[in-house]
């Protein structure tokens, strides 16, 4: 299995917890559940060239994200986002699969996070 923990920014979310481990695997469930929901409706909002839901769509999908340092995912929801705010929607859906594979490799690197625990929190 290929390991994509690096694709999580470890510290910046921890220090962003306040340290709190309990905290940052309840937010890393969460996102592996909703990051993919918002997706799916970004999608579907981008495809039918709905400004208002798919601005919202990719502001809440960057701001999910950014909470587990998925830094990547989050640089390109942002880059979306502001697509989508000059209202071109053509660049927008062109970067989904950019997006997609990013956010497929961060939740995997949320969930190794997670499979490892504590220990995680060892430098």
């Amino acid at each position: 299995m290929t390991d994509y923990r690096h694709e999580i920014d470890f510290k910046s979310m921890m220090e962003r917890l306040g340290g709190l481990w309990d905290l940052a695997e309840e937010l890393a469930s969460m996102t592996m559940t909703d990051a993919s929901i918002v997706l799916g409706q970004l999608k579907t909002s981008l495809t039918q060239e709905d400004l208002e839901s798919a601005h919202r769509h990719a502001h809440s999908l960057k701001g999910l994200v950014a909470t587990v340092g998925c830094t990547r995912c989050e640089a390109t929801a942002s880059r979306i986002e502001k697509l989508i705010a000059a209202g071109d929607f053509e660049t927008s859906r062109s970067l989904l699969p950019e997006l997609t594979l990013q956010l497929d490799q961060s939740l995997q690197g949320l969930r190794q996070i997670i499979d490892d625990g504590q220990s995680s929190l060892q430098p």
